[in-house]
């Protein structure tokens, strides 16, 4: 993917506010339907924004330290590194992206949470909008990210964002479809 640096950001800055919006009006929903499941091995939607929450946390401090380390002065072109740019297709959002199994370490399946947990994801979207302005002045290609596979399979900056950004989109949508489906079982129940 090649853009210029400042246009990536806007288009992050864009979903993250979207994000949000969706968090928001999940967040005014009931807790017994934010637990609720389709099945045994299908998230809930507070499940799904505990998983948000185990990769925001370790991603957005990597990404604060990778731009606190750096010195390197913003280039206005954008180009995703191989890596990055796979990871990033890799969580898109809808059709783009490719249902895959996560990290046991990341896995929430089976617990009941409480609401609290959009609150966190709610805090950490505008950690990620408050390090989208400081990477405003940063080189997107130049900072390097250390991701989930280890210290050596770093990415740029600018997929750093896209990959965090990016996932969370995807499990947002997830968590809609898991509230949409409580929604659909209490209309049946009711017939």
């Amino acid at each position: 993917m090649k853009t210029t640096s400042q246009a990536l950001i806007e288009d992050l800055i864009a979903r993250v506010h979207q994000n949000l919006n969706g968090a928001q009006a999940l967040k005014q929903e009931a807790e017994e339907a934010l637990n609720w499941k389709a099945g045994p091995k299908v998230w809930s939607a507070l499940e799904c924004f505990e998983h948000m929450n185990q990769y925001s946390e370790v991603y957005l401090q990597r990404i604060a330290e990778g731009m606190t380390k750096s010195n390197k002065q913003p280039q206005e072109e954008f180009k995703s590194g191989g890596l990055g740019n796979w990871f990033a297709k890799l969580m898109s959002p809808g059709d783009a992206g490719t249902k895959m199994k996560t990290f046991k370490s990341k896995d929430p399946n089976g617990k009941k949470l409480p609401i609290s947990v959009i609150e966190t994801y709610i805090q950490d979207q505008e950690k990620s909008l408050a390090l989208l302005q400081i990477a405003r002045n940063k080189n997107l290609a130049r900072v390097k990210v250390p991701t989930d596979l280890g210290a050596w399979a770093k990415v740029k900056l600018g997929d750093a964002f896209r990959i965090i950004i990016y996932h969370n989109q995807r499990h947002l949508e997830q968590a809609e479809r898991s509230f949409e489906g409580y929604v659909q079982q209490v209309r049946l129940a009711e017939k």
